[in-house]
């Protein structure tokens, strides 16, 4: 269950893919990183009926802990001498957990807020953008 489960009019994933650049699909990112797009909860309430104001919201741009991975550089979650992930791995469209300053905070020319994380960094897979913040 979540801690603060929001209540979507738009599915999370589906806002976050309609901000990405027409061309993204041009853009490399390097060795072992993972981009991710920051989850900044929606301007509704909660499920339970609480409301979350603007400022809080606003907050999750640069405080967010879960995002949408949207891309994994070439080679992501393969081991090496130093890393070794033991076949756990995550896939475009997963919704992970990390630790902020572990991240390089980033917009798009979209306004889409995102993350460049290495990925030693990805602490959690989460079913839901709502299971933790």
């Amino acid at each position: 269950m979540a801690v603060i489960q929001m209540a979507h009019t738009v599915d999370p994933k589906k806002a976050i893919h309609d901000k990405l650049p027409k061309d993204f699909d041009k853009a490399k990112f390097m060795s072992n990183q993972i981009l991710v797009a920051t989850y900044i909860r929606p301007d509704t309430k909660t499920k339970s009926g609480l409301y979350i104001p603007d400022a809080s919201r606003g907050e999750d741009r640069f405080q967010g802990t879960v995002g949408l991975v949207l891309y994994k550089g070439v080679s992501a979650f393969e081991d090496d001498d130093t890393v070794k992930f033991n076949g756990q791995n995550v896939e475009i469209g997963d919704w992970v957990w990390f630790r902020v300053g572990d991240g390089m905070r980033g917009e798009l020319s979209t306004g889409l807020h995102v993350r460049l994380l290495e990925d030693v960094h990805i602490r959690a897979v989460f079913p839901h953008p709502d299971f933790a913040w």
